[in-house]
This record gives C-alpha cells, structure tokens and sequence, in this order.
C-alpha cells in the first residue's frame, strides 16, 4: 500500500545566545502569536538562560530546596509560568530548545 506523501515546510532555527528567561519568554508569546496567524514559519529557538529556576502550573513551593526569599539573595530567578510542569533548573551552558510550530 503506498505511503501517503507528507509536505515539509521549512524549519528556521534562531540561535538567541545567552538570553534572560523573561525576555525569552515574552519573544517566544509574541512569535506563538505570529505563528497561529501564520506570519512566520515554523521555528526551533536555541538558547541558554542565567541561572533561572521555572515553576509550572504543576509546581509547589514545596518543589524547591530553599525557600522563595533564599532564591531572591543566591542570583537564581525564580518565575511562575503558564506552562505545564514542575519546577524545572535551566543553567548557564545548558542548550534549550523551543519548538514553536504549526501542529495539524
């Protein structure tokens, strides 16, 4: 039985470097948003953050090893996001990556 033929859009892959988590976040809401009304093409995002601890919807202070006032003095930024999950390190040096794609 023949495959059905997929069409691949092309993928751009932006490469922002060491970039604080909070202007990472806000880059990445405003390209969802020109991604859903299609006015910019499927793209992986790279990028490495300071020190920075996220605490998804799932996440309790309970997850953390000190308190929320310990973090405000150790240079590690603590945000709550929207996103799923627990609480999550990302370190100077680690890669991360961000799909923002078009799903069918």
């Amino acid at each position: 039985m023949p495959q059905p033929s997929l069409e691949l859009s092309p993928l751009q892959v932006d490469d922002w470097g060491l970039l604080d988590y909070e202007e990472a976040f806000g880059r990445q809401e405003r390209m969802v948003l020109e991604r859903q009304q299609d006015l910019c093409s499927d793209t992986l995002v790279l990028v490495e953050h300071p020190a920075v601890v996220t605490m998804g919807r799932r996440a309790s202070n309970d997850d953390l090893r000190q308190s929320t006032e310990e973090f405000s003095g150790s240079g590690v930024a603590l945000h709550y996001i929207n996103r799923g999950g627990l609480a999550t390190a990302h370190e100077p040096g680690q890669l991360v990556v961000y799909p923002i794609l078009a799903l069918k």
